[in-house]
């Protein structure tokens, strides 16, 4: 127990006259936790029945403690491949077109883009990836929202242009992610499920595009979602904020 609290962030706790176990929820691993804690409350609530002996459940249940998490990373990876299946053709078209970031503000136009055309990002801090002097910050990306995607951009009513821009968009996230990681800016990547929601993480490991994550996309992104992305302060933000990040990838590189 003693090691699960210094390592793992867990908690003693007093509710009446119980004691309860739960893990911190600013522990650095929390978000790993509630993951590990949901999967295994559901594999216990469908192969195990409290009330019956059920020879079958308990051997189902025994199999999936000794395959965790082998088989739920076998889901999540396929989740995402097909995701990304769904755009590779646009993926492809930008390639051939000699697509390239040449400055960080370019990033903020792209997140823009995304976020207008609908896709919907977490992005936060990663405190046990930062370290003195460099702030690294995560993009997280939910897979079910692509899931319609193809048969969206396949009807011929008023999604079809909201579907297609939601692709187009992301399929240049993708490339962009690719050409920033082969020009030497550390993005590190990371697919886990949660309440059967599965997401990717992109770590960005690096201060300037971090810096400009936390304080200019996630700001855009809250106005946008709010509906001021027409108002005059927003766009003069916008444009401070392409100013500030008027920086060329090499110089941004060590950052």
């Amino acid at each position: 127990m003693f090691d699960l609290e210094r390592d793992f962030g867990l908690r003693l706790e007093k509710r009446g006259s119980k004691y309860m176990l739960c893990f911190d929820p600013n522990s650095e691993i929390e978000p790993y936790m509630d993951y590990a804690l949901s999967s295994w409350y559901k594999a216990r609530e469908t192969m195990l029945n409290p009330f019956e002996e059920n020879a079958d459940g308990d051997l189902e249940y025994h199999l999936w403690t000794q395959r965790f998490p082998i088989d739920l990373v076998k889901k999540e990876t396929t989740r995402k491949e097909r995701t990304e299946r769904l755009v590779s053709g646009r993926c492809n078209e930008i390639k051939t077109q000699g697509y390239k970031i040449e400055k960080v503000n370019e990033l903020i136009l792209l997140f823009e883009k995304m976020i207008k055309s609908g896709i919907k990002l977490e992005i936060r801090s990663d405190k046990k990836r930062s370290a003195v002097g460099r702030i690294v910050a995560c993009v997280s990306v939910c897979h079910s929202q692509f899931l319609s995607l193809h048969s969206n951009m396949d009807n011929a009513n008023g999604t079809n242009e909201i579907a297609a821009d939601t692709a187009a968009a992301y399929a240049e996230y993708l490339c962009a992610i690719e050409y920033l990681t082969g020009a030497g800016i550390k993005i590190e990547q990371a697919t886990h499920s949660f309440e059967g929601e599965t997401y990717t993480d992109y770590y960005f490991c690096n201060s300037m595009f971090s810096t400009m994550l936390l304080q200019s996309v996630k700001k855009m992104q809250e106005k946008i979602l709010t509906g001021e992305c027409e108002n005059e302060d927003y766009l003069y933000e916008v444009s401070e904020d392409l100013r500030i990040f008027n920086v060329k990838i090499e110089s941004a590189r060590n950052a």
